[in-house]
């Protein structure tokens, strides 16, 4: 019983070898092809917060709790959903002085605490993006992490361009066999790649004191799809 399960079981691996041998000989062409198509943002995401320094860590903490929840509530009340407001970061750090004593050595002393909270605001009409940011900053926003703009249905358009990837590797992939006197039998693989977005412009500066908002321009970014198939030639 276990000769014949030995030779059954070398059988198998003889079949894969022969069939890895076959694929080698193939015929083939391998083409790779790129989509690409700029698009205008049409969400922005800014990152704002509050930095709070007291000579206490319970004094920190408390300070930085107020602001923040002003801060929040300000939010809130231009219109911004609650679930488009999410925590980025909260922190207490304590602050030091250095000294150096006779000998030479760092003596390192804690001066007081820093808190901050960091949010981050997702708009869905960019227009707005300065108006909102300003009016955080007058009402107490001392920490501003900029603005970044994305599209809100890129998977979507990336599938679009996918498709239009492949299309155009088998044009080429065409004209290459044609030129051969062959024509395109199966294909014998697919190697897609990823691209994340590419551009969309940061806050570039703020406004003058007593502007009416802050300057913004989203421009475009770039979406792309990259993918290399493999066809079999034949006669």
């Amino acid at each position: 019983m276990r000769f014949w399960l030995c030779l059954l079981v070398a059988a198998i691996f003889m079949q894969e070898a022969s069939a890895q041998d076959m694929k080698g000989d193939i015929p083939r062409v391998r083409v790779p092809a790129t989509a690409t198509a700029e698009v205008v943002p049409d969400t922005a995401h800014i990152a704002i917060g509050v930095v709070s320094e007291r000579k206490t860590a319970a004094e920190a903490a408390a300070e930085n709790a107020r602001a923040a929840q002003a801060l929040v509530d300000q939010i809130k009340a231009l219109g911004v959903a609650p679930r488009d407001i999410r925590t980025l970061g909260i922190s207490l750090t304590p602050t030091y002085s250095e000294d150096r004593d006779a000998p030479g050595r760092t003596k390192r002393t804690i001066t007081g605490y820093t808190a901050r909270n960091t949010v981050e605001v997702r708009l869905h009409e960019i227009d707005k993006v300065g108006t909102v940011a300003r009016a955080l900053i007058d009402k107490g926003a001392n920490l501003f992490g900029g603005v970044q703009f994305s599209v809100s249905d890129a998977e979507k358009r990336v599938d679009a361009l996918r498709v239009t990837a492949i299309k155009d590797a088998a044009a080429k992939a065409k004209t290459y066999a044609e030129a051969l006197g062959l024509k395109l039998g199966r294909v014998l693989e697919i190697e897609p790649e990823s691209d994340a977005p590419q551009g969309g412009a940061r806050m570039r500066a703020m406004a003058a004191e007593g502007a009416t908002g802050i300057p913004v321009e989203p421009g475009v970014q770039t979406l792309s799809a990259r993918v290399t198939v493999t066809w079999e030639l034949v006669q």
